[in-house]
């Protein structure tokens, strides 16, 4: 199938200082310790390269939240709050805006393709603001999300265009 969007393969980090934004997808779910949840698939990936510089899970969880979470339990944000943010500003990653997108809420959760829609919707209004002409996002929802590619690619397909391209992991 064709799609209004571009599909390619290989490693997420080899398009930092490549491209305008790379999008993590990401969920809602705060820690005790004020972090987001970023354990499996691309957000560990990326917890794993940039937490110890940038405290990435802190900041994600303090935009989700508002502000410095102080939780006794496991947090989800409410739905609505559960949005794109942008974790690393471009002047800080070689040219690069690294973005959450979010598609589920809680991190043991499914994939929610509501959400994705939504994440997908929201890009595309940042991209326009901020006039960023090439966004990578991980297939969204696909991989630990456990949702069919075939229904997220139809559905990214009504939203995205050309400036954006899913990224499907290829060592």
């Amino acid at each position: 199938m064709n799609y209004n969007f571009n599909i390619i393969e290989g490693n997420i980090f080899n398009y930092i200082g490549k491209v305008d934004c790379i999008c993590i997808t990401t969920n809602g779910t705060i820690k005790t310790n004020g972090e987001l949840v970023m354990g499996a698939g691309v957000a560990k990936q990326f917890y794993d390269r940039y937490n110890s510089t940038y405290h990435i899970a802190k900041r994600l969880a303090n935009l989700l939240y508002g502000g410095e979470p102080n939780l006794k339990r496991l947090h989800v944000v409410p739905t609505e709050q559960n949005l794109c943010y942008r974790a690393i500003p471009a002047e800080l990653n070689n040219g690069t805006n690294i973005v959450s997108f979010p598609t589920k809420n809680h991190f043991m959760d499914k994939g929610d393709l509501e959400l994705i829609k939504r994440s997908a919707r929201r890009m595309v209004a940042f991209a326009n603001e901020y006039n960023l002409n090439s966004i990578i996002i991980p297939s969204p929802g696909t991989g630990c999300g456990q949702l069919n590619e075939k229904d997220v690619y139809s559905e990214l397909n009504k939203i995205l265009d050309k400036r954006f391209s899913i990224i499907k992991y290829k060592a």
